[in-house]
């Protein structure tokens, strides 16, 4: 790896845990954000998709850490060609409270790469870790004096001025919030719903992205991420990472 890499603005890799090398994959293809999910107990935190696939040596450490800290070392302290910063979002499917405690004490030991929050105000680092899945609420987050980490909301959130360095980002489910799945025109409602739900994100300084859009390759993904980009959509979420970085490229 190299200082080369040109960041794909927007890409966002979803399952990155399940790829083949993990980390990899996604950076060399630009992605700015990567997300991987995680189970923290025994005062460790460990990388898999779900209980079978855990491994004592599939450490969040081992697996992402260490390898971005050395890719840092090689390449003054950049991720990316520029000064763009790495969203490594971390879907936590332990119970919230103790997780957070285990996960605070591991990126404590990388605080040097890692965009740090002291009483609300934000120190930028090549890294920036967004906790997903079990959160701690919004109320008890915002509240802690030193963190590592932001917290990624969800719809309900939105309009409700949240600090967007606490809740830099509102994510959801596609499926539950819209029906149009790329066949045709998307329907005038749900094209207004979305707008809505863009503007009020934007206005409070937060970006928007969905999972579970349809992510099998043809007509109907292209027309919903071409539809999701042209409004402004924030992120655009696959776990295909090659479709769409090969989309997206074209589009530059």
């Amino acid at each position: 790896m190299s200082s080369t890499i040109r960041p794909l603005h927007k890409a966002y890799s979803h399952r990155d845990c399940e790829l083949k090398p993990m980390l990899w994959q996604s950076l060399e293809q630009g992605f700015t954000c990567i997300e991987a999910d995680i189970y923290c107990f025994m005062g460790k935190v460990f990388v898999a998709h779900d209980l079978q696939q855990l491994r004592p040596w599939n450490t969040l450490e081992r697996l992402y850490l260490e390898p971005l800290k050395a890719h840092l070392h090689k390449n003054n302290r950049r991720v990316f060609n520029d000064d763009t910063t790495l969203s490594l979002f971390l879907d936590v499917k332990t119970p919230s409270g103790s997780s957070y405690k285990t996960l605070h004490n591991v990126l404590s030991h990388y605080s040097a790469m890692l965009t740090s929050y002291q009483n609300l105000e934000r120190k930028k680092g090549p890294i920036s870790i967004i906790i997903s899945g079990n959160r701690l609420k919004y109320a008890e987050f915002a509240s802690l004096p030193h963190r590592y980490a932001a917290l990624d909301g969800r719809h309900e959130d939105l309009g409700k001025q949240t600090n967007p360095l606490v809740m830099p980002i509102i994510s959801d489910n596609w499926q539950k919030l819209f029906n149009w799945q790329g066949e045709g025109e998307m329907p005038l409602l749900e094209e207004k719903k979305l707008k809505t739900m863009l503007e009020l994100a934007h206005k409070n300084g937060q970006q928007l992205r969905f999972w579970a859009t349809p992510d099998k390759p043809g007509a109907n993904r292209d027309r919903l991420w071409e539809k999701l980009l042209t409004l402004g959509i924030d992120l655009v979420n696959t776990d295909d990472v090659t479709g769409l970085a090969n989309y997206l490229k074209t589009k530059r």
